[in-house]
């Protein structure tokens, strides 16, 4: 019985200490604090492009940081912003939010994921922007 109860504690201690170890830190997403004067959310369009779907599902995550980025040689749009997570494309500001956001990238912003959807097939994503 001793033994029992011996080794449920020495489990219960090896848990532990591995969610001390720094190697397997566990993350938690917390919500950024807000620097900022103004904040807006915006629609991330182009998500449901295979590549980017599978991308998100398994990469991002609220509030993780996002750069938004002017994109004057885009075919379609030459005011296009691009939205990216580490260096990757995830998807646009869509073309009626465009100028508000060109010029909320002119000044200091912070930028980060604010939702991210995902019913059946359907993959929606917000933008959360920090600004003065």
């Amino acid at each position: 019985m001793w033994i029992v109860f011996i080794a449920i504690a020495i489990i219960l201690i090896v848990i532990i200490i591995a969610r001390f170890d720094s190697k397997n830190e566990i993350k938690l997403p917390v919500d950024p604090e807000p620097d900022y004067e103004n904040r807006k959310s915006f629609e991330i369009t182009g998500v449901h492009i295979e590549g980017r779907k599978k991308y998100i599902i398994n990469y991002c995550s609220i509030f993780d940081e996002i750069e938004l980025i002017h994109e004057p040689n885009n075919k379609f749009s030459k005011r296009a912003i691009v939205v990216k997570h580490n260096g990757r494309k995830i998807g646009y500001i869509p073309e009626y939010d465009v100028e508000e956001v060109h010029e909320i990238i002119k000044r200091p912003y912070e930028a980060n994921i604010d939702e991210i959807n995902y019913y059946s097939s359907y993959l929606s994503v917000q933008a959360m922007v920090r600004f003065d």
